[in-house]
């Protein structure tokens, strides 16, 4: 029998659904593409707006000697704008854009398993994301916590 899909995972995929709709939505003002993972390569000049996803950590809230404890986990999402005159109002944009989807899809995230509520944290500027891909990059957290019931 195969072992059973951690949290973490089906809550990836419910924000990888919700950052789904911007690509192409006709409700937000920019059109990016997509990728899961962390920002490693350049982006050329004036290739558009990129969002990265990636899962960053987990961590086990209560850790009693009880059938069930909590659990929260951090994604990590990256928007990208490598446009050479209008970078950081378009990664602005873009950020504004996650927010959005995000935020509106708390009930999806929280059926997906995030059954104590998800959280979108700020969003700052990555220096290190910058250096690498040559692109104004703003990141933003999301965490999600959850009851893990072990009896089960």
């Amino acid at each position: 029998m195969p072992a059973p899909v951690a949290t973490a995972e089906l809550v990836l995929d419910a924000v990888k659904a919700r950052l789904d709709l911007i690509v192409g939505g006709p409700d937000y003002n920019t059109n990016p593409t997509k990728a899961i993972g962390i920002p490693r390569d350049a982006v050329p000049e004036g290739a558009g707006e990129k969002l990265y996803l990636a899962h960053g950590s987990s961590v086990t809230q209560h850790a009693e000697a009880a059938p069930k404890h909590a659990e929260r986990a951090t994604y990590h999402i990256w928007c990208l704008s490598n446009d050479p005159v209008n970078g950081q109002r378009k990664a602005l944009r873009l950020v504004r854009d996650v927010q959005k989807a995000v935020r509106s899809g708390f009930s999806a995230i929280e059926a997906a398993g995030a059954n104590t509520g998800p959280s979108l944290g700020d969003y700052l500027r990555d220096e290190r994301a910058e250096q690498i891909t040559g692109a104004t990059v703003y990141a933003l957290e999301l965490t999600a916590d959850w009851t893990v019931d072990l009896t089960t």
